[in-house]
């Protein structure tokens, strides 16, 4: 089967294929992780063992940022940063809208982002799955952001409303004094809980494991 399935024509386009990419990973390996992680991204196990040798070759791959993450995989400096449409229930849709609004400049609040872009595609659902997966860490805790999200998420909707309607001016006021997040106090989710919400949006552990101690005794 060998002799007939690869015969030496095909042989041959894979030898060079195999070298290109060999001289890339060689000598741009952040451009070519980044590029291999980004053409795998509909592939969980593709994906992971990608990360896996990101870490043997001491590439860091850093989590999703909202202010810093691109729609796929990107180069953040020497190391990769984690794309926004990788997360679960994050469709192009919605990343489109952020990275949209974003050109006006980073997002500096929950609040901030729930006046900026469109409630109605960058929904509850998307919302929470942003937080949970750590790309919203910035503006606050994770357990605090998710109990406070409907009340911002109203008050972004109640004041785009009157902007929409020509209250501009008191939109302005609105927006000025309202762009600073409230949050209940509550204390942060345990890491093991919060490495099982970046488990469910990811598809698998990207900043540790939850039995890495125990691993490295072994």
């Amino acid at each position: 089967f060998q002799g007939y399935g690869f015969n030496k024509a095909h042989a041959a386009s894979y030898g060079i294929v195999s070298y290109q990419t060999s001289y890339l990973k060689a000598n741009y390996p952040v451009e070519y992780m980044t590029a291999l992680l980004t053409a795998e991204s509909g592939d969980t196990e593709k994906i992971v063992e990608a990360i896996e040798e990101c870490k043997r070759m001491k590439i860091p791959v850093l989590a999703p940022d909202i202010n810093k993450s691109d729609i796929n995989f990107s180069i953040d400096d020497k190391s990769i940063r984690f794309g926004l449409s990788a997360i679960k229930n994050v469709g192009d849709v919605a990343v489109n809208l952020i990275l949209k609004a974003r050109l006006a400049g980073e997002f500096l609040s929950l609040t901030d982002f729930c006046l900026r872009v469109d409630a109605s595609k960058v929904n509850k659902k998307v919302l929470e799955s942003l937080i949970k997966a750590g790309a919203l860490d910035q503006f606050g805790h994770r357990s605090a952001m998710l109990a406070g999200l409907d009340r911002i998420r109203e008050m972004g909707t109640s004041i785009n409303k009157m902007k929409n309607s020509g209250q501009s001016k008191l939109f302005e006021e609105e927006a000025g004094s309202e762009t600073k997040d409230t949050f209940p106090e509550l204390a942060e989710f345990e890491k093991a809980q919060k490495l099982a919400m970046e488990k469910e949006l990811l598809g698998f552990y990207l900043t540790d494991h939850p039995h890495a101690e125990k691993l490295a005794a072994l």
